[in-house]
């Protein structure tokens, strides 16, 4: 049989640890998306032939959309790794729930055992009669 030792108060605190870098893992995923789209408007404009040439978005001009070869190879990143970035949190996310469901399953474990072992101990003790013999309990007679 498995011998389980949980410390409830431990697992709080470790939930609150990872509860904070999650939340600082989600600022640098946003600026990471920041520093992205950055990086293609001031790649310049590499482009395919036949386009027209970009020139990026260094004027200032927020409305203008990065352009040219390396902003679309930026992007099409951008888009692969989305996906694993939103599996991180989710998967994050089951984990911490999941040590929360087990610690509250422990306990309620625990407090059952309290009350079938007080149960237990409530109930009429069995004494067998002096000298031997079958109980009272069993409906036969001592001696017969």
């Amino acid at each position: 049989m498995a011998k389980w030792d949980i410390d409830p108060d431990g697992v709080r605190t470790v939930l609150v640890k990872t509860s904070q870098s999650f939340d600082s893992l989600a600022a640098d995923a946003k600026s990471y998306g920041g520093h992205l789209e950055s990086a293609a408007t001031s790649a310049g404009g590499l482009t395919q032939p036949g386009q027209s040439g970009g020139s990026g978005n260094s004027s200032g001009d927020a409305s203008k959309q990065p352009s040219g070869l390396v902003a679309l190879a930026l992007a099409q990143f951008a888009q692969a790794k989305d996906g694993e970035l939103s599996f991180i949190a989710a998967r994050a996310g089951k984990s911490m729930q999941g040590a929360v469901d087990a610690t509250k399953a422990y306990l309620a474990g625990d407090d059952q055992m309290a009350a079938d072992t007080q149960k237990a101990a409530l109930t009429d003790p069995t004494v067998p009669p002096p000298g031997g013999g079958d109980t009272p309990a069993s409906g036969k007679k001592a001696g017969k």
